[in-house]
């Protein structure tokens, strides 16, 4: 079931980043377009731009979809 009129897929990206020690943390939320590689992309480079250091990287979609 569609919930708005527009054509678009606004969404809320959140990254999360996960310690060493096992604790979680927020490292970015913003606005964007959901399966976007341009919004994802930005949010990466700006996370990069911001100092974060090379990393591993699990990408997952906790949306269970519809």
């Amino acid at each position: 079931m569609k919930a708005s009129l527009e054509e678009t897929k606004a969404a809320l990206l959140v990254v999360i980043g996960a310690l060493t020690d096992g604790r979680k943390v927020v490292l970015a939320v913003e606005s964007g377009q959901r399966e976007s590689w341009e919004s994802w992309g930005a949010g990466i480079r700006d996370l990069r731009t911001r100092g974060l250091k090379p990393w591993h990287c699990t990408i997952a979609d906790g949306h269970l979809g519809s």
